[in-house]
């Protein structure tokens, strides 16, 4: 006995997913039917009608058996379509054409999606827009507007008024080509340039570790600095396998040593000293005037914490990141001890009613794969980390008084 081909229908499984289920199983079980040889058309005999309504209601399951047999309007034995329509007046709902246009205009593409994968899923979508004729246009729009990459976005913009979905489809297609071969040929390269490659020992991922000195670390350190004029103070470290073709400079010399010597602290202590301040510009709030202004009470501090946040509090006073208030405020801010290792304390503020007036600016966040494409070819890389970098920040006078916070020793902002 032959078994079914195609999985009943579970009607009660999962409610929110119930319409696209039954599209998709009648699609698939219209397949198979025409497979049999049950094919509809203006000239299928009545018996092929029945067969094929016998075998739907069959394969669909007892489940949906039952609900066919409680509808109105299914039809006699022989009338295929008017069960199809009985069926998915039960399943499909009604979308109504706005919910539905909110619904396209919400779809982005996913992470790892083809822009053609993310057009089908546009299609399927704006089947209950009821766009009309405007339909690829729309759907055109979605693409410059929510695919991912922005050279895509940028190479389409070019083109001007005259672009049409069928080009879009096309630049956006070649585009993730041109990526994948650059991706294949950066991997042929992998061999003498990726930086801390991963090679496989004994099954398990193994990464190459750092050369120490050798003939080529021997020679740098034999030349002269071009900066200072001293000899023998950086050398190179590559960073890959022993056929490496670029290196990484590890430096000791910080300019003049003529001038500075060895140690520069020493020297000039005010580059040195302190928490540092951007000196060429202050940064804004932007507080939304609608919102009135919230003065929370203070929380009070344990006595066993007073000596340490007054501690806390004048060490910022000295390094000139914060300053004490004089008169009236309408923000106060409720200050959250929080104790660290080594018997020290962080000082933090509470700032979540403030925040509810801080308009938030919006900045796009470039992709990793933006910005491994960016970075295709560099051979040195560098980092910068900064010490208490928001406290290297100065604010204007007029974002300084929604900072304002309380202490048992007074208001400071």
């Amino acid at each position: 006995m032959e078994n079914n081909p195609i999985p009943k229908f579970e009607c009660y499984s999962d409610p929110s997913t119930l319409w696209p289920r039954s599209t998709r199983w009648l699609t698939s079980f219209e397949l198979y039917a025409d497979g049999k040889g049950l094919i509809l058309d203006e000239n299928a005999s009545a018996a092929t009608k029945q067969r094929q309504r016998a075998l739907l209601l069959h394969l669909a399951g007892p489940d949906v058996q039952d609900i066919f047999s409680t509808l109105s309007n299914t039809g006699s034995a022989t009338e295929y379509s008017e069960a199809v329509t009985a069926l998915n007046t039960f399943f499909v709902p009604k979308v109504h054409p706005a919910f539905a246009r909110q619904t396209f205009h919400q779809i982005v593409q996913k992470q790892g999606e083809t822009v053609l994968q993310f057009v089908t899923r546009l299609r399927k979508a704006a089947k209950d827009c009821n766009f009309g004729v405007d339909n690829d246009n729309q759907i055109r729009d979605a693409v410059l507007d929510k695919c991912s990459p922005d050279y895509v976005r940028r190479i389409l913009l070019e083109e001007g008024t005259g672009l049409t979905l069928t080009h879009t489809l096309q630049i956006a297609d070649q585009c993730e080509k041109v990526e994948v071969q650059m991706a294949a040929l950066s991997v042929k390269r992998g061999d003498t340039e990726t930086v801390n490659r991963l090679t496989e020992r004994n099954g398990h991922p193994h990464r190459p570790k750092k050369r120490g000195k050798d003939i080529e670390t021997r020679a740098w350190k034999e030349k002269t600095c071009y900066r200072c004029g001293s000899m023998g103070h950086f050398e190179l470290w590559p960073v890959v396998g022993k056929n490496a073709r670029f290196t990484l400079l590890k430096l000791s010399c910080y300019g003049d040593s003529n001038k500075y010597g060895r140690q520069p602290a020493a020297t000039i202590p005010s580059v040195f000293t302190g928490v540092g301040k951007l000196k060429t510009k202050q940064e804004s709030l932007h507080i939304d005037p609608t919102l009135e202004p919230v003065a929370q009470p203070l929380r009070r501090t344990p006595f066993n914490l007073r000596d340490k946040v007054e501690v806390k509090t004048n060490e910022l006073l000295n390094l000139d990141i914060i300053e004490p208030v004089d008169g009236p405020t309408p923000w106060v801010n409720p200050v959250v001890v929080v104790p660290k290792s080594g018997n020290d304390i962080r000082l933090c503020i509470d700032m979540q009613r403030a925040n509810e007036a801080i308009i938030r600016g919006r900045h796009p966040i470039p992709t990793v794969d933006e910005l491994l494409q960016n970075m295709n070819g560099s051979k040195v890389f560098s980092k910068l980390d900064l010490k208490w970098g928001y406290h290297q920040l100065e604010l204007t006078q007029e974002s300084r008084e929604i900072t304002t916070f309380a202490t048992h020793k007074g208001l400071y902002r």
